[in-house]
């Protein structure tokens, strides 16, 4: 099964409908807004507008939104039920393009979450994705600027590689700096990901727009594609073919992942309750392996004596490998918000799971062995 394939929609719809439903006073201050949102097909993005849609059909709130997306039809595919024209306004824009963008209304929000997260595609097309990344932030930043009204508050997702290769053991805060070899092809991604953050904060300075950005964590979830080429899709995708977990690394870097629900949570609040700064978003005060989300997936979904196995990767693979530095998040600025992630790793695991299908392992006696890589 590649992309969507058969998945359990059930499961998204309950992650939805549960955040639509957990912070009612929250939502309440969306009531008679509109939302720009860019990125509308991706992962995140998709799921903040099933989550609009959620208020709207649950709670009754009138919120608009003025969607930027590359394919119109691939967001009504996205969307499924949740379509409706009569509050969703859909621009078909390459922001790579010229802003084809004109005076749409006012815009109380803006949530920018257009980026070309692909690892592989950061081999076949740096270029693209560094453009879409600095073009298209410069764009909308300056379409905001130039309304009559600005936003109330501009919200920019970026992303944990923003902080580069680092040699730090500890956790990660928001004002840490790593460093970038510009000659290595794969880092078009976090170049342009701390170039957009450079942009955010010259349109604060000179621009006037209240911009915040997020950088998250590692993420994953209903509503994701099993042909993602992130690690929790692809594990995944190796254990529904019948086949044991390939790291292509020891896989002992440590990692702090958030579930999309609560992900999803944090960036609205940043746009209600975040400040002329930079976020980290995480679930916090847990960390993993890569070897050990791997183990997890085994556990819960492999077939009887199934295995995680390391093969040495070819260079193609190599080229594609984010750093291997640990990239634990630092979330105590979230907290001060009043943000909590609530899904451990093991419930959204088993959750992601089975949107796509799956079901756990009845056998559950951690037999679970390694080939050339620690199995703890």
């Amino acid at each position: 099964m590649t992309g969507r394939g058969r998945v359990d929609a059930d499961i998204l719809q309950q992650d939805v409908n549960g955040l639509a439903d957990a912070h009612p006073d929250l939502w309440r201050e969306l009531d008679g807004c509109r939302i720009l949102i860019t990125g509308g097909t991706g992962f995140v993005g998709s799921f903040i507008l099933h989550l609009i849609a959620a208020l709207r059909r649950r709670h009754g709130l009138h919120i608009d939104v003025l969607a930027v997306v590359r394919s119109r039809k691939r967001l009504r595919d996205v969307l499924g039920d949740d379509w409706e024209d009569s509050w969703l306004q859909v621009v078909e824009q390459d922001l790579r393009a010229p802003l084809s963008l004109q005076n749409e209304g006012p815009i109380e929000y803006c949530i920018h979450a257009a980026s070309n997260a692909d690892p592989v595609a950061y081999q076949s097309d740096p270029m693209g994705t560094m453009m879409t990344n600095v073009v298209g932030t410069e764009q909308i930043l300056q379409y905001l600027a130039d309304l009559d009204t600005k936003p109330f508050r501009v919200v920019y997702l970026s992303s944990v590689e923003a902080y580069g290769g680092h040699s730090q053991e500890g956790i990660l805060k928001e004002g840490d700096r790593g460093s970038f070899d510009p000659a290595v092809v794969r880092n078009c991604y976090p170049i342009s990901k701390l170039a957009a953050e450079n942009l955010c904060a010259g349109a604060r300075l000179q621009l006037g727009l209240p911009v915040t950005v997020a950088r998250m964590a590692y993420l994953y979830g209903p509503g994701d594609r099993l042909d993602d080429p992130k690690i929790i899709t692809l594990f995944l995708r190796m254990l529904q073919e019948g086949r044991d977990i390939e790291m292509h690394s020891p896989g002992l870097q440590r990692r702090s992942y958030c579930y999309i629900k609560d992900a999803v949570y944090g960036i609205m609040l940043l746009l209600l309750r975040g400040q002329d700064s930079t976020y980290n978003i995480a679930k916090g005060k847990e960390e993993v392996t890569i070897a050990g989300v791997a183990r997890k997936l085994t556990r819960l979904f492999g077939r009887p004596g199934g295995m995680v196995r390391y093969e040495q990767p070819d260079q193609d693979e190599l080229a594609r490998f984010s750093p291997p530095e640990d990239n634990i998040l630092d979330t105590s600025k979230m907290r001060a918000l009043g943000f909590e992630a609530e899904v451990g790793l093991a419930q959204g695991l088993e959750r992601t799971g089975r949107y796509f299908g799956m079901r756990p392992s009845t056998w559950q006696t951690g037999n679970v062995a390694g080939k050339g890589m620690d199995n703890e």
